[in-house]
């Protein structure tokens, strides 16, 4: 079903039915419905890049244990990492982020969440992830807390890495198992090895 509506909602978007902005909406609405989605977003987006989530990630894109303990701090503690890699300044980041934010919750089941935001001024996509202990509440659908928050970023000249980034990390973190050993992680090289193990299906 939820593959049904993103192949719905591209078609839309692409005869000028819908903006982008509901075609994200839509694509998070499958995304919550259904985790499994991600793997088969990237068939039917045929999309151009082949990248992993892993890929993106060094060990200063990983937040073990963030102070934040509610959404508005949670996206600035990200914000701020990511404006040190990429010299964009941390209020637009932010606010870019919270302003979408106010526009549809991005808390997923699973105790996972994913604000994102498109700006101008980047030249590639930015993933900040944080391990949160205690959990953030991104009014998801179970009504359960965010412990693993991803901060996705990409640029406006680039309208197809959104979906990209969304659809690779459903991938990565479908499994209760590689959930599990992320947040059980207690530095960011372990969290990279647990996504290495994801990636080649043995968590």
């Amino acid at each position: 079903q939820g593959v049904v509506g993103i192949i719905l909602g591209q078609l839309a978007y692409q005869a000028g039915l819908i903006t982008e902005q509901l075609l994200v909406a839509i694509v998070i609405m499958a995304l919550t419905t259904s985790l499994i989605a991600g793997p088969a977003m990237q068939k039917v987006l045929q999309l151009r890049h082949r990248r992993t989530f892993k890929d993106l990630l060094t060990e200063r894109h990983i937040i073990i244990d963030p102070k934040s303990r509610n959404v508005e701090d949670a996206i600035y503690e990200m914000a701020r990492r990511a404006a040190e890699l990429t010299d964009l300044n941390i209020n637009a980041i932010a606010l870019a982020v919270v302003d979408r934010e106010r526009i549809m919750h991005t808390g997923l089941p699973g105790g996972l969440a994913v604000p994102h935001a498109r700006l101008a001024a980047l030249s590639k996509p930015c993933i900040i992830l944080a391990l949160h202990k205690q959990g953030i509440d991104f009014d998801a659908p179970d009504g359960q807390p965010a412990r693993i928050v991803c901060l996705l970023l990409t640029s406006l000249d680039d309208p197809d890495s959104q979906i990209e980034m969304l659809s690779m990390f459903a991938q990565t973190f479908q499994s209760t198992a590689t959930r599990q050993a992320a947040l059980a992680a207690a530095k960011p090289t372990e969290v990279l090895a647990v996504l290495n193990l994801a990636q080649s299906g043995n968590v």
